[in-house]
């Protein structure tokens, strides 16, 4: 590695069907020459993971320098995940990221461990930023709340439900408490009447590792046995006792 913390390698890279992807990269060729060995430069692509990959630069020297694509997060390419959290933020999966990666001829997509290892990060950081907007704004609500000559912490709030789809066939749902001064969100809960990760275990109940797995499993996860559309805001109140509480 150089000073300029660029890799360098003497093993010969790959694809050079980045230049018929980028001509950008055909006309740096017609420019550029190697400051060392003074002759024209190739760009290579290597190692690819998704829309992220080594930039390989390659010339008459010995050596070729390799340059990442994109910042990296912990040895994975940032692209992805701001790839993955737009996509859900537009409803797309991974068979959709990876149908789009396909038609737009930019790569493979990404593979299915790498995806919901994303995943798992963007839900861990979603849920922190959502914790902290919740509370600043139950406390904004609690403030408006005593201005108007109430209790502090007896506040009024009026529930909201969604779900997934149109209709009553929706099994996932999300509904929310907003503050009656303030028309802010204090706090959100999801209800879904089905499991994902239960239907991997389906006709496997018999065996020891369901058990031992549902034993964890139970404990995290809250089932909804009626209808969606059949909640109501007493039903809601319970739902956000705890979190209200905690948030005010």
């Amino acid at each position: 590695m150089d000073r300029k913390g660029k890799k360098r390698g003497t093993k010969s890279p790959g694809d050079p069907g980045i230049k018929r992807k980028f001509h950008v990269f055909s006309a740096l060729e017609s420019v550029l020459i190697c400051k060392a060995c003074k002759s024209d430069i190739k760009f290579l692509k290597k190692s690819q993971v998704g829309l992220g990959f080594n930039l390989c630069i390659k010339c008459k020297c010995n050596e070729f320098t390799t340059i990442n694509s994109c910042p990296k997060v912990r040895n994975a390419f940032e692209v992805n995940r701001r790839l993955t959290f737009v996509m859900r933020l537009l409803g797309v999966g991974l068979s959709g990221i990876n149908i789009f990666c396909a038609m737009m001829d930019l790569g493979p997509g990404l593979s299915k461990s790498g995806y919901y290892s994303i995943l798992d990060t963007i839900h861990i950081a979603v849920k922190s930023v959502a914790k902290v907007l919740f509370r600043k704004a139950a406390q904004e609500e609690k403030k408006a709340n005593e201005q108007e000559g109430n209790i502090a912490d007896e506040i009024t709030v009026s529930g909201d439900g969604s779900w997934a789809k149109r209709g009553f066939t929706s099994l996932l749902g999300i509904v929310s408490l907003i503050g009656k001064y303030s028309n802010k969100v204090i706090d959100v809960i999801v209800k879904s009447k089905v499991c994902k990760a239960c239907e991997k275990w389906v006709g496997k109940e018999h065996k020891d590792e369901y058990l031992e797995w549902y034993e964890d499993h139970q404990t995290e996860w809250r089932i909804t046995k009626e209808v969606l559309v059949r909640w109501r805001l007493t039903e809601l109140l319970k739902c956000f006792d705890d979190p209200l509480k905690s948030s005010v």
